[in-house]
């Protein structure tokens, strides 16, 4: 259980940030993230990921791989920022955000996932669930937004 004010977290059950290569690993328990931020003071979370193997890959030059990794983690992300400030949670099995600059591929594996240049991710199994991933914001009549 990760809890947060700073700007952005990273969190993953191996590793939070990511811009190289993970082979043969397996994630089991329960990744929890949390950020709290106050945007009257300008300051506090902005972003949080979570993934069950790695919260953020950043591949677009390094081609990262992800390879014969599996996650059987749930996972909760909770970012109880402003949306109007750009507060974000970001969440999922394998990864929770992959931060390239093109997309050219799409695979599909009963639900689509976008697999952009730079990253690949291959023979990975989730099972997992994705427990609880909003956003809550107090600018919004329902109160709270749900981001998947």
């Amino acid at each position: 259980k990760i809890k947060n004010t700073s700007d952005e977290a990273y969190v993953g059950g191996i590793v939070g940030y990511n811009n190289g290569d993970i082979f043969n690993c397996d994630n089991t328990g329960t990744l929890h993230a949390e950020a709290e931020a106050d945007p009257s003071l300008n300051s506090g979370t902005y972003r949080i990921y979570a993934g069950g193997i790695a919260g953020y890959v950043y591949g677009d030059f390094n081609n990262a791989v992800i390879e014969n990794c599996q996650n059987n983690a749930d996972i909760e992300c909770i970012n109880h920022g402003d949306l109007d400030n750009s507060f974000r949670a970001y969440a999922g099995g394998i990864v929770g955000h992959i931060d390239v600059q093109s997309v050219t591929q799409v695979a599909s594996v009963e639900t689509i996932e976008m697999i952009p240049d730079g990253v690949q991710i291959i023979n990975c199994a989730n099972i997992g669930a994705d427990k609880r991933v909003y956003n809550q914001s107090p600018h919004y009549n329902d109160g709270w937004n749900r981001w998947f």
